[in-house]
């Protein structure tokens, strides 16, 4: 069944976020930030699904390394401090943008990544606006989900360059700062875009609503910390579990009928049975407890 979940949100420069922390999450690999700070995760490499990059045209040879491609990325956000003469983090800076996007089970894997690559290419569309894009596919626990880790910045020349403002019509400006704003309706976005697409393939299309527990974003500490990592896996399976439930609850499912009519027919009810995913007696229990 498939799943409207999509979440965006920025990684700043500095303030405890770290764009190679979340490469590393993401490729489930080793990675080393511009400081020396190691992050691992190569011992859950068996949640890997698929991974790669994609890069504008006439990127640098460096670029093919993801490591480097957010090491540099990191440094483009940085400025020598008049006073000290030091490096540091620039004010209200962006290195960018992280997308989590919950993937439907039906289908197969080759399905789901055609699914996700047709998703970039219509509304993210990094190598149209310059930007360097990794990309994941996990396999946790039922739950296939991608990630897409973008930089804010053109990867041109020898590195990264201005600010991809063509890829962000809600950037704004404050004085000398800039910085990427967000759209509010990416659920709206992805959940249509699915739809058309399952259609598109024969597969069974009835995208759900958000999860019901919201998940906090990392920060560098925690993407460090196996505790961290293994409550949010929780708190996915939780959401999971809520979601079978409310299919198989039938006073739920009653009111869901008969929300917008007064009497449903029998393609409503075998429609609602289907969702639930029982067969057998325990369907048929099910469907006595809804009519009773």
């Amino acid at each position: 069944m498939a799943c409207r979940f999509i979440r965006a949100e920025i990684v700043k420069a500095g303030g405890g976020s770290s764009a190679t922390g979340l490469s590393a999450y993401i490729a489930r690999d080793i990675r080393l930030d511009q400081s020396g700070e190691r992050f691992n995760f190569a011992h859950r490499a068996d949640e890997l699904a698929a991974h790669g990059l994609i890069l504008p045209a006439g990127a640098p040879e460096w670029a093919a390394d993801a490591a480097r491609v957010w090491r540099e990325a990191e440094r483009a956000e940085q400025t020598k401090d008049r006073a000290t003469g030091e490096m540091r983090w620039k004010k209200g800076g962006q290195v960018a943008k992280h997308f989590t996007i919950a993937l439907p089970r039906e289908g197969t894997d080759d399905q789901r990544r055609e699914l996700l690559f047709a998703f970039i290419a219509q509304e993210i569309q990094p190598q149209k606006h310059g930007v360097a894009l990794e990309w994941a596919i996990h396999r946790e626990e039922n739950n296939p989900h991608a990630h897409l880790l973008i930089s804010t910045r053109t990867l041109v020349g020898d590195g990264f360059g201005k600010k991809a403002r063509s890829m962000n019509p809600d950037f704004a400006s404050k004085g000398d700062r800039h910085f990427v704003g967000e759209a509010d309706n990416w659920d709206i976005r992805w959940a249509a875009f699915q739809k058309e697409f399952c259609a598109r393939l024969g597969l069974e299309a009835d995208i759900r609503q958000r999860r019901f527990v919201p998940e906090d974003h990392y920060t560098r500490g925690q993407l460090k910390d196996e505790q961290v990592i293994d409550d949010r896996a929780e708190i996915a399976r939780a959401n999971e579990a809520a979601e079978i439930a409310r299919l198989r609850d039938p006073a739920e499912i009653l009111e869901r009928l008969t929300a917008n009519k007064a009497i449903f027919t029998e393609r409503d009810l075998r429609q609602a049975l289907n969702k639930s995913g029982l067969d057998g007696e325990a369907r048929a229990e099910l469907e006595a407890a809804i009519i009773r």
